[in-house]
This record gives C-alpha cells, structure tokens and sequence, in this order.
C-alpha cells in the first residue's frame, strides 16, 4: 500500500509563533512542513497536489476547492 504524504503549511498571515507551531505539529504527525511564502492555496496545489493541511490560529484546516474542513 503506497502512503500518501500529507503536507502541513502555516496560514497566509502567520507570525513566528505560529510558524514554529505548524513545524511541531508538522513533525509530530509525520507530515512534511512547507513555508508558505505568499503563495495561493492554488499555487500550493499545484506544487503539492491536494494533500495538504493549512495550520491557523483555529486550528489546522483541510482546504479544498468545495470548502474548508476543520480539523480537531
């Protein structure tokens, strides 16, 4: 069975503190942490696909083109 790999990218607007939490929770599930850097959710789609998980201060967020799903 091939594992998906899932992709933790801090929210558009996050300060340092938010940052490091997003690399932390990023490791501690065993994800890959990317920065966001400015890019659009469909930029970072187009580079990492859809498996990708948006830490913000609500949490993180699975975004997708029907809609954002809240993680908890």
């Amino acid at each position: 069975m091939k594992m998906m790999n899932i992709y933790v990218v801090p929210s558009l607007k996050a300060k340092d503190g938010l940052i490091r939490q997003s690399q932390s929770w990023a490791a501690e599930i065993g994800a890959t942490w990317i920065p966001r850097q400015g890019k659009t959710m469909d930029a970072l789609w187009q580079t990492y696909g859809e498996n990708l998980l948006v830490y913000t201060s609500k949490g993180p967020q699975l975004v997708r083109a029907e809609g954002t799903h809240f993680l908890v």
